[in-house]
């Protein structure tokens, strides 16, 4: 099989920006993103917020806020990743869970309505532009999550081995998504390094120093 061609990289959301605001009340209509710095808990297992967020309440108590993490490809489109976070005795809520695809700093956007029932959960997607190939790409992501999470595969965390007769024609589709992406928008993405005196990649106002790139993140 070709190597897939990577995915522009994800940045955390500006939540002043209408289109921001706008989806975030199309996800969780009575709630507002919060930014949170996450603390992730190195002895956990990478990308399974649910078990690392379940662990933390039976040894401290708390609670489990569900909810979801938002981000976007600029230009291209905004998703929605449900996610956990922990809520100490206090009301503080701490993002733990180590996670490879997004900077320390976060988005959160709770969600009451929602729970971890031992299932797979699809990232909500919508398109910034109406562009034939954002449309694609977003069509080959849910045909993603429906192959590796078809049957009991919903249930598994971690790697999941599937048939290559089944995963091959969507890994075909979604490099064929990414290239028709990449022609029809090159520049979707700034390729230049981000200095420290800079403004925030994540939207925020703030210097890079003193937000992301401070706190272990990347842009």
């Amino acid at each position: 099989m070709p190597e897939i061609p990577r995915l522009p990289r994800q940045r955390v959301c500006d939540p002043s920006q209408p289109h921001v605001q706008e989806f975030c009340t199309e996800v969780s209509p009575t709630e507002k993103p919060v930014f949170i710095i996450a603390a992730p808990d190195t002895t956990a297992a990478p990308e399974d917020c649910f078990e690392v967020v379940r662990s933390k309440v039976d040894e401290e108590g708390g609670d489990t806020v569900f909810g979801w993490l938002i981000a976007e490809i600029p230009g291209v489109m905004i998703e929605a990743i449900f996610h956990a976070v922990w809520r100490d005795r206090a009301g503080a809520i701490h993002d733990i869970s180590p996670l490879t695809m997004l900077p320390n700093k976060r988005l959160f956007l709770p969600d009451s309505s929602r729970k971890y029932e031992g299932r797979q959960v699809n990232n909500i997607r919508k398109a910034l532009r109406d562009d034939p190939a954002v449309h694609r790409l977003i069509r080959a992501m849910d045909r993603l999550f429906e192959v590796t999470n078809a049957g009991d595969r919903a249930t598994q965390v971690g790697t999941v081995l599937i048939p290559e007769d089944e995963i091959g024609p969507v890994k075909h589709e979604i490099a064929a998504a990414v290239r028709a992406l990449t022609a029809s928008a090159p520049n979707v993405t700034p390729k230049h390094k981000v200095g420290r005196n800079d403004p925030c990649p994540c939207g925020s106002g703030r210097k890079y120093k003193k937000c992301c790139g401070g706190h272990g993140g990347t842009a």
